[in-house]
């Protein structure tokens, strides 16, 4: 980065404990790193990681949930109860933990 500025940032401690770990895990180099790309990102695309733009949220909603929505309208049968639905994402997370 071509022109930087040195800061002092106050944060809670279990967040530096989270940044702390994120380094530790390899995710980033250290943890001013961890801090100016979620800035970036922040600032940049108006939210987090987690989080997505409005743009981004709009393009979702019109790519991936009306289509899905409409195709539950047209065919009922394929909806899922809750007791499937959290029966579904447990084994995605078991094998997601499996892959680590």
């Amino acid at each position: 980065m071509a022109n930087t500025e040195q800061i002092t940032i106050t944060l809670p401690t279990d967040l530096v404990s989270k940044v702390h770990e994120r380094v530790a895990a390899g995710d980033f180099p250290n943890a001013s790193e961890l801090v100016q790309q979620s800035l970036e990102e922040f600032v940049v695309n108006g939210g987090g990681p987690l989080e997505m733009s409005k743009p981004e949220f709009d393009r979702w909603l019109k790519a991936e949930v009306s289509p899905a929505y409409e195709a539950m309208k047209r065919d009922p049968a394929r909806g899922r109860t809750a007791e499937q639905v959290r029966d579904r994402v447990a084994q995605e997370c078991s094998a997601f933990e499996k892959a680590k």
